[in-house]
C-alpha cells in the first residue's frame, strides 16, 4: 500500500495551486513532497504530525465526509481520508483561483479512488 501511494504522489510534478503535499498512513508514518519553498518538508511533516490527532477524532466521532479543510489567514491545507485510514493532505494558498481549486479538488479525489 505504501509503495502504491509513493508512486501516486512521486508522479504529481508541481500541481496547480498545491504547495505541498503530504500522505499520512495508519501507522501515523508520513511522506511529503514539496512543491514551493513556502515550507520545508521538516515542518511540513510536523504539520501532519499534529494535523493526524485531528482526523482520527473526525473519525472516532463518526463526523460525516471524508474531507477537512482547514484556513489560515496565508494558506489552507485540504485533507482527504480514505477507508483505509490513509489521508492526503495539500497545502495550498487560502484564495485559490477556480483553474486551482479545481486541480486540487481532482488530487483528492484521485487518492480516494487508489
Amino acid at each position: 500500500m505504501k509503495d502504491q501511494f509513493q508512486s501516486w504522489l512521486d508522479h504529481k510534478s508541481n500541481p496547480t495551486g498545491v504547495l505541498a503535499a503530504g500522505l499520512v498512513y495508519p501507522d501515523k508514518s508520513t511522506i511529503s513532497k514539496m512543491f514551493s519553498d513556502v515550507c520545508d518538508e521538516a515542518n511540513f511533516d510536523l504539520i501532519l504530525a499534529a494535523l493526524i490527532g485531528t482526523l482520527q477524532m473526525a473519525q472516532q466521532q463518526k463526523f460525516p465526509g471524508t474531507q477537512l479543510r482547514l484556513s489560515f489567514e496565508q494558506y489552507s491545507i485540504h485533507c482527504a481520508f480514505r477507508h483505509d485510514r490513509c489521508c492526503l493532505a495539500l497545502l495550498t494558498e487560502p484564495q485559490l483561483p477556480l483553474i486551482a481549486s479545481t486541480s486540487v479538488e481532482r488530487l483528492l479525489e484521485e487518492f480516494q479512488s487508489l
